[in-house]
């Protein structure tokens, strides 16, 4: 059989691969991370010894959801890999490092079925059939990368061939988005404790946040900003500028009724998410946390003193072992954790009805003080007839559906905290028109293939089909309607028409120049105009504004349309010549002159140029007076 790693032409490979970002490395199999929020213990020595059957039996609850089977030892194999995991994820925090100790784990069971054949004992047994194995029943993506990492750096240290072996891309699976509706009811729910938390603490300044209160408080958070869930948990409000503000609450730059909240993603490279927040609102992400700001403030001092008390022993405890000083180090370091989160509480009794423990995260210093942790496990414990714990929202539509009647609609049990990230994404993207930009600046994110797993959803693609099948339809139609010359200079404009909902009647008046704008074009819904363009406008009353090139949601442009659009043109040159240069930039007229030539960019050039000259000598001539100002309503 071949040599793969001969094969250079083969795919575009992972070696050679960058380095790790530092040359410090260690082949210890057990190291502290130094994650400055959830730092945690590393132990890699399973996949040195490995795991039997016996011990998963005896600790059925560490491997329960683990794919709980064994796997030998590889102590050369995780002895070459140790130096290159540690450079690399030495600063990870917990999840992370979970996640790619199961990813060994998933690879050392592949390896288990090649002990007869093709055993693997160190980076050079690596061969084509191992690789092949993978392809046939492929792991995530991401799992593959991470190991085809470690490996190829290892080979490159060790003067080895490259393998050039790639991770199979595996599409996500498509996702029902939860209903609108379910949300909103949902949202509804969680209002009444969340404002009775709130009363709480107006009443009792002095009220330390119980969990469950917490929780709620964190769920409407969670819908008033559609961030991901763990960049809510992670939101620091300890760090504070030189007045004492917290960082993570900045003022609007241009309303004082509004504010920015912002946290980091550290899966995105701690990337900056901002959330706006109207202050008037009571339940408002910039009130959420300025009032468990205000009313954790006891349990925070008290976190603080414990870590000042841990950082004293570390000064004056001397000889201290590495593995004495890590422990102290992580223990500083969760403390700073708790400190810097609005989502801690005074843990109390489990009575019926309230969170239980594995909801959110203790202190092992200050067991009665927790944290959410994990915001997308939370779990509520409810002993009502039968004994069952399940996420909070499970918990709100069995209250919600509870009361209904069974001709009435239920609402999901199984909406999590993640599903309304999507929910808020999808929603802003439906009602910008489907604008992936718009879309992408509610997410978050820095590109567009970060975006294109929250939109990979069902009904995005059902509606892509049926507007797919709806233009196709006008266009035919459109095609086979236009039976002269002139109309078939209109034809796109038409189809654009039809598409957009007009009736084969009034795209004829158009055609014909009626019921034309100002500026020669036709709109869609000229008596409902959006707020940006008229925000005055009286329902019932046809648009007064009718600065057409600023509302390219309702104007459609036909081949005659140019004569007025330079009309527009010269009346905007006017007014820039006959006001102040700051008055002119403080106003959206220079917006309208740029999207007015944008329009004009499809008709023909020198046919613009005469008619704007033509206008602007009618200016001049008083043969034709300038708009000055917008239509009025009275």
């Amino acid at each position: 059989m071949a040599d793969l790693s001969k094969k250079r032409g083969i795919g575009h490979g992972l070696h050679p691969f960058p380095t790790s970002s530092t040359s410090e490395k260690t082949n210890k199999l057990q190291f502290w991370t130094t994650h400055n929020r959830m730092p945690c213990f590393v132990d890699l020595t399973e996949l040195s010894t490995g795991v039997s059957e016996d011990e998963i039996q005896r600790d059925s609850y560490r491997w329960k959801g683990r794919e709980g089977t064994a796997f030998f030892g590889r102590p050369k194999l995780i002895g070459e890999l140790a130096p290159y995991f540690y450079a690399r994820y030495r600063a990870s925090p917990k999840e992370v490092i979970r996640t790619n100790i199961a990813r060994l784990r998933w690879w050392w069971r592949l390896f288990d079925r090649f002990e007869g054949s093709e055993p693997v004992r160190s980076i050079e047994d690596l061969n084509e059939l191992h690789y092949a194995a993978y392809r046939t029943n492929p792991c995530g993506s991401s799992g593959a990368s991470f190991f085809f990492t470690l490996v190829a750096e290892a080979r490159a240290d060790s003067n080895l061939p490259p393998l050039y072996w790639t991770a199979i891309r595996i599409p996500p699976k498509e996702r029902e988005l939860p209903l609108l509706d379910d949300v909103k009811r949902l949202y509804h729910w969680l209002k009444r404790p969340a404002f009775e938390a709130l009363r709480r603490y107006e009443h009792d300044p002095d009220a330390i946040p119980t969990k469950h209160e917490v929780v709620y408080l964190f769920a409407i958070f969670i819908l008033n900003t559609g961030w991901n869930p763990q960049v809510a948990v992670d939101i620091d409000v300890d760090t504070c500028d030189k007045d004492g503000a917290p960082l993570s609450i900045i003022p609007h730059p241009q309303s004082d009724a509004h504010s920015i909240v912002l946290s980091k993603k550290a899966r995105a490279r701690n990337s900056i998410q901002s959330a706006i927040s109207n202050n008037g609102r009571q339940l408002s992400p910039h009130n959420i946390l300025l009032s468990l700001i205000r009313q954790t403030t006891p349990l925070r001092n008290r976190l603080k003193q414990k870590r000042e008390e841990l950082a004293r022993n570390i000064a004056s405890i001397s000889p201290l072992t590495n593995s004495e000083r890590d422990t102290l180090n992580a223990a500083i370091s969760g403390i700073t954790a708790f400190i810097n989160s609005p989502w801690i509480y005074e843990i109390l009794a489990s009575p019926k009805g309230t969170f239980g423990t594995s909801a959110g995260k203790t202190n092992t210093f200050l067991p009665e003080i927790g944290r959410l942790q994990q915001a997308a496990n939370i779990k509520i414990s409810n002993t009502n007839a039968k004994s069952r714990t399940g996420p909070v929202f499970q918990y709100a539509a069995q209250c919600i559906n509870s009361k209904l009647s069974e001709t009435e609609t239920k609402v999901s049990e199984n909406i999590s905290l993640t599903d309304l990230r999507d929910a808020f994404i999808s929603w802003r993207y439906e009602k910008s028109g489907y604008s992936w930009m718009d879309a992408m600046l509610a997410a978050g994110h820095g590109n567009i293939e970060s975006l294109r797993a929250y939109l990979r959803k069902k009904q995005h693609r059902a509606f892509s089909q049926k507007e797919f099948s709806r233009v196709t339809g006008h266009m035919w139609d459109a095609i086979t309607a236009q039976d002269s010359p002139h109309n078939r200079e209109d034809l796109t404009l038409v189809i654009a028409a039809k598409v957009a909902g007009a009736s084969a009647e009034q795209i004829a008046r158009w055609q014909a120049g009626k019921d034309r704008t100002y500026v020669g074009a036709g709109c869609i819904n000229i008596s409902s105009p959006p707020r940006h363009i008229s925000p005055n406008h009286t329902d019932g009353t046809l648009c007064r504004i009718q600065r057409c090139t600023l509302c390219p949601e309702n104007a459609i442009l036909f081949h005659d349309s140019h004569v007025h659009l330079a009309k527009r043109i010269a009346e905007l040159r006017y007014l820039q010549c006959n006001m102040s240069i700051t008055s002119w930039l403080a106003s959206d007229y220079p917006i309208e002159m740029e999207k007015t030539w944008e329009a004009l960019a499809a008709y023909d050039s020198d046919q613009v140029s005469r008619y704007v000259k033509e206008w602007e000598l009618a200016i001049a001539e008083k043969r034709h007076f300038p708009l000055i100002m917008d239509g009025a309503y009275e």
